[in-house]
């Protein structure tokens, strides 16, 4: 930001400097090299250009905004079958926990012989 600002200054300066003081000749070639005389077919190729680019930029727009919602869509339902899934497995391992107890239970009720050792 600062080296545009300064940019702008130097070049302001510089036109206030050969404006002001600068001889017929180093006016008119000032003048030639910086400022543009277009016609009217330059301004209106020129605003067609930033029109395109409008219209460009707006349909960029939406289909990010579309993608971000699409994305925000599908993670909620991923969190949503994710604690699904985690509720399951929490239930299937308070089963298997149960069968444990009952195993240690019973196994040595069904083998005493090896449990004897």
């Amino acid at each position: 930001m600062i080296y545009e600002v300064s940019w702008v200054t130097t070049f302001t300066n510089l036109d206030l400097i050969i404006g002001k003081y600068g001889s017929e000749r180093a006016k008119s070639t000032w003048e030639r090299l910086t400022h543009l005389h277009w016609g009217w077919k330059s301004w209106l190729i020129g605003a067609l250009i930033i029109a395109l680019l409008f219209i460009i930029d707006g349909a960029y727009r939406d289909h990010k905004k579309e993608a971000e919602d699409r994305f925000k869509d599908e993670r909620r339902s991923m969190d949503f079958t994710n604690s699904q899934v985690i509720r399951k497995m929490n239930e299937e391992s308070e089963k298997l926990k149960e069968e444990i107890k009952v195993w240690k239970d019973e196994a040595p009720k069904l083998c005493p012989e090896y449990h004897a050792q």
